[in-house]
């Protein structure tokens, strides 16, 4: 799972945010490796990693698992930072046999399942077709919600509601507070398992979007 942003900034710096769990915590360290004169920082209790990418100025985040944690640790960065961009980024659970592990959504839609009459997110279309050039993506809904659903029941009722391509735990919450500030925001999820097809969780699949998005940056 995972959030990842990136920025040409306000007068501060061009920024990236990830988030990535505890256990998983080898993917986002993937990430940092990739990140130029990096220099780790304190958020309070989160931690962000500045450094260059294609000679832009970016922001790797450690936010946490969860929207709680999305909330907190994103409003910290956003104060700090005055980024102008924010890629939400990581894994997720497919929630139709029409896509599989490994493909890549592209947020034309982010809802929030947790709040009822929350509105959903759109992100600008201009903007996020940009992200379309990375192999095996597509636009799509990307559902945010604290509970994981597992079971195929669970995950056909959430499609049928709402129109959902994949899962995650934070997007709608990190790209909530951009879309507040006027900052330009896009989810970008790759499929690591999908209950639908049978498919069993392959964590490796989130280095496989960081690799492809830092080539287009």
């Amino acid at each position: 799972e995972g959030t990842f942003s990136i920025e040409g900034a306000k007068g501060a710096v061009d920024s990236i945010f990830f988030h990535w769990y505890t256990g998983d915590h080898y993917n986002a360290i993937d990430l940092i490796s990739k990140v130029d004169n990096e220099i780790e920082e304190a958020l309070d209790e989160y931690k962000a990693f500045k450094g260059q990418v294609n000679q832009k100025d970016i922001i790797v985040l450690k936010t946490e698992i969860g929207s709680s944690n999305a909330l907190k640790s994103t409003s910290l960065a956003i104060n700090k930072y005055h980024p102008s961009e924010l890629i939400s980024i990581g894994t997720s659970g497919g929630h139709h046999t029409g896509v599989k592990r490994g493909d890549i959504i592209i947020s034309k839609r982010i809802i929030n399942y947790d709040m009822s009459g929350t509105p959903p997110l759109y992100p600008n279309k201009q903007y996020i077709n940009k992200y379309l050039d990375i192999p095996n993506s597509q636009l799509g809904t990307i559902l945010t919600s604290d509970t994981w659903h597992k079971t195929k029941q669970e995950i056909t009722k959430l499609h049928e509601e709402t129109g959902s391509d994949v899962e995650e735990m934070e997007s709608y919450i990190s790209c909530s507070l951009a879309d507040e500030r006027a900052i330009e925001y896009v989810a970008i999820r790759i499929l690591s398992n999908n209950e639908m097809n049978d498919e069993n969780y392959i964590r490796e699949t989130g280095i496989t979007l960081q690799e492809e998005l830092l080539k287009i940056l």
